[in-house]
């Protein structure tokens, strides 16, 4: 039941033209080259170092690894994240199938 009322979900979006991220929450990121990241619709921050930031979503894990990293700007629903960014890891929740 909760996969075809998903489903319904995804058509009724999909024929009005409405983007995902604002139908279903998901997470954008926008990369800029290797020195900045801006993250919308993120819900919360788990890990904060030089080295390391994480950021719990909707649908999972996000893991940012570099050096120097600094949160720039965050607001409730977004976030922007500045220094050598090294690799970027999304760990996708498993409940969300």
């Amino acid at each position: 039941m909760e996969q075809r009322l998903h489903f319904m979900k995804e058509q009724f979006a999909s024929s009005m033209d409405i983007p995902r991220d604002l139908a279903f929450g998901d997470t954008l990121i926008t990369i800029i080259g290797n020195s900045r990241l801006t993250i919308e619709n993120y819900r919360g921050l788990y890990e904060y170092t030089p080295n390391t930031i994480q950021l719990l979503t909707r649908q999972g894990m996000l893991h940012v690894f570099g050096k120097s990293l600094i949160i720039s700007f965050y607001t409730e629903d977004e976030m922007q994240i500045s220094g050598y960014v090294k690799e970027i890891v999304f760990v996708s929740d498993s409940s969300e199938g």
